[in-house]
């Protein structure tokens, strides 16, 4: 890496998915990964002002790998029409019950979207279908705020938003409602002076691993991190202190996963999560990767690898629907007789050569 280059995002995606590019500028830029130029491990890559028209200053802060097609046409397939006159309660922004509204309408995935300063929101997977070369809004931000964190939802998950100073909020994403691409959110939660969002999860099966600035991390189960309405200022995730430093990152991860960890100065460690401990919200944790005294951890990510389906999906839509249920012939490779002989074998007596033939 080049001086005081550090590595942000790390994600597993096949060569036809689809990625969607969150921005500092809250804009959304569409990448397919096989446009992406392939390189070594130990290569600096490309910069993304090459494949993408970023603007001066303008950074990608969230990717998001996804099938647009298939999940665009599951919205479609899900899509419910609402009787006129049903009414839901909304929220205000203060997380206190409002006026009634019309019911949303709207069904199927959704981008959920979280920035720095707290700000949620949720927008359809549809407003993202249609491609511009130089982009899309995708959430309207106050100054000095930036995206920091995308996921998708299925319209009826809880969501955890992690906070700089160990925080943590969990609360039913139906608390928010849907908007369009333009709007600029509400609050998610709420944060202390100097504190920030660094991580979004959509609550599924697994334990919640938290890492901190120094090095150190745990797992907690996500029983533990308990549903709070939206707004709150949320509950003890991780202790920081003068040992830990802030958090770093969050993740939802399984017993047989594993994570990557990148620090500052580009050293990346990969661990299995069983050697992580499970602990209690209200803890320290333990070391998940050694640090020299002006090095600190910057980023932790859940490692997917493809399972053997997946796999066979890929070739599938390379070979073609049949290609893997064919047979192949088969080919003998043992030589013939004749062949082994060079031309020899058994000769008929009428192609004997005399001595006439032969001659002196």
């Amino acid at each position: 890496m080049k001086e005081e280059d550090y590595v942000e995002h790390l994600l597993v995606a096949n060569s036809h998915t689809t990625l969607l590019l969150f921005s500092s500028k809250g804009k959304v830029y569409w990448l397919k990964t096989y446009e992406i130029p392939e390189a070594s491990r130990t290569s600096r890559g490309r910069p993304l002002i090459n494949l993408l028209p970023l603007s001066e200053g303008e950074r990608i802060t969230a990717m998001l790998p996804v099938n647009i097609a298939a999940l665009i046409k599951q919205a479609e397939e899900e899509a419910t029409l609402i009787e006129d006159g049903d009414v839901v309660v909304v929220e205000s922004e203060d997380g206190e019950e409002g006026d009634a509204a019309p019911v949303d309408k709207t069904r199927g995935p959704f981008v959920f979207m979280a920035t720095a300063l707290g700000t949620v929101k949720k927008t359809p997977l549809k407003e993202f279908a249609f491609q511009l070369q130089k982009g899309k809004i995708a959430i309207r931000l106050e100054e000095g705020d930036e995206l920091v964190r995308v996921a998708l939802t299925d319209g009826n998950s809880d969501v955890l938003l992690f906070a700089s100073n160990g925080k943590a909020a969990r609360f039913d994403e139906n608390k928010v409602r849907s908007m369009g691409r333009t709007a600029a959110g509400v609050r998610g939660i709420r944060l202390a002076d100097d504190a920030r969002v660094v991580s979004l999860i959509v609550a599924a099966e697994g334990d919640i691993l938290l890492a901190t600035e120094r090095g150190y991390g745990k797992r907690t189960p996500l029983e533990e991190f308990t549903k709070k309405g939206r707004a709150t200022q949320g509950i003890i995730g991780i202790v920081t202190n003068e040992r830990n430093g802030n958090l770093v990152g969050a993740v939802q991860v399984l017993e047989g996963e594993e994570i990557m960890l990148i620090s500052n100065q580009g050293t990346l460690v990969r661990t299995r999560v069983s050697e992580v401990s499970s602990q209690g919200r209200n803890t320290q944790g333990v070391t998940l990767i050694k640090l020299a005294p002006d090095e600190h951890l910057v980023g932790l990510e859940r490692v997917q690898e493809p399972s053997e389906e997946d796999v066979l999906e890929d070739l599938e839509d390379t070979l073609g629907e049949d290609a893997l249920e064919k047979e192949m012939p088969v080919v003998s490779t043992e030589p013939s007789e004749d062949e082994l002989l060079g031309g020899g074998g058994d000769v008929p007596p009428d192609v004997v050569p005399t001595d006439d033939d032969l001659g002196d």
